[in-house]
């Protein structure tokens, strides 16, 4: 027995190996069990429902397609589906805590005709920001400048050259 040790300690036949939330658990090779984590299927949600190619997806996780479609059978039926749920959710949120842009956002989506903008409204008032009107056409815009002098170009000074020279 090693004198080093306490009476209760036992030598550590194993090597030092990493703690297991550390180790990767995304390979899976013949002859092991694949078990995929709560992480790899919300990846693989958000994979599948920005409509990633599945063979990309099975590189990605280092599986074979026949172990994604295996194992995550449900997230790619549901995942765009479960995906758009939960981004909705999370603007209707924003939208109930004061975010007016997502409140503006839902409304026009999910409130009704009363609040969509009309595409002939919208054109009409882009349209009348975007050309003068005819009383102000073919009038001068002025602008006045303080008198601070920041108006005026600066003008370079000649160069001063200090020091004597030799003339022979």
């Amino acid at each position: 027995m090693d004198e080093n040790l306490a009476p209760d300690d036992e030598p550590d036949d194993e090597p030092d190996t990493p703690p297991a939330a550390l180790t990767p658990t995304l390979t899976s090779r013949k002859g092991q069990k694949y078990v995929p984590t709560a992480r790899q299927r919300e990846v693989v949600s958000m994979l599948v429902a920005n409509q990633v190619p599945f063979h990309i997806i099975a590189l990605s996780l280092d599986i074979g397609t026949r172990t994604l479609d295996r194992h995550y059978a449900a997230e790619i039926a549901h995942g765009r589906a479960h995906m758009v749920a939960r981004v909705g959710l999370s603007v209707l949120r924003k939208a109930m805590k004061g975010n007016m842009n997502a409140a503006r956002y839902w409304l026009m989506t999910h409130g009704g005709p009363e609040w969509r903008l009309n595409t002939k409204d919208a054109t009409a008032e882009a349209a009348a920001f975007a050309t003068p009107s005819s009383d102000t056409a073919g009038r001068k815009v002025r602008f006045y400048v303080p008198e601070n002098g920041r108006d005026r170009p600066e003008t370079p000074e000649p160069p001063v050259i200090e020091g004597e020279a030799d003339v022979a």
